[in-house]
């Protein structure tokens, strides 16, 4: 099994890790680490330009943090890696599945930014409407 999660779900349940050590089955966790909330970059909200508002939605929606995930994995024995490259990745994520297949749990770290995710969304987003526009 794979499970994929923002860096925020996964901090707030950091606990349930430790329930991984009895299960028989190993797992492959995929976080996405891109230093806060980043889904909440794509909402509408996330666009006001007023002033002093990226501020709060930082502070109240985005909610940055500066946490690696390599020290969580040891704290809970996961092997770890944190992919720089699609292909890196991809190398990676074989890896971690041949690994759960052994039983073993892993942690892979994906790094993004946040502001650039949020940039591609829009851009792709816009696309997907004009192709369905026709135009």
């Amino acid at each position: 099994m794979i499970a994929l999660l923002g860096d925020l779900s996964l901090l707030h349940d950091l606990a349930s890790l430790s329930q991984l050590g009895a299960s028989r089955h190993g797992l492959v966790i995929v976080v996405i680490n891109n230093r806060g909330g980043g889904i909440f970059s794509l909402l509408p909200l996330a666009q006001l330009e007023e002033t002093g508002f990226d501020a709060l939605f930082e502070r109240y929606f985005a909610t940055p943090h500066e946490i690696g995930f390599e020290s969580v994995a040891a704290g809970f024995a996961l092997h770890y890696g944190r992919p720089e490259t699609p292909a890196h990745l991809e190398h990676q994520l074989a890896a971690a599945v041949a690994r759960a297949a052994g039983g073993s749990t892993s942690l892979l770290e994906v790094a993004t930014d946040r502001r650039a995710n949020a940039a591609i969304h829009r851009e792709l987003s816009r696309a997907a409407e004009r192709a369905a526009s026709g135009g």
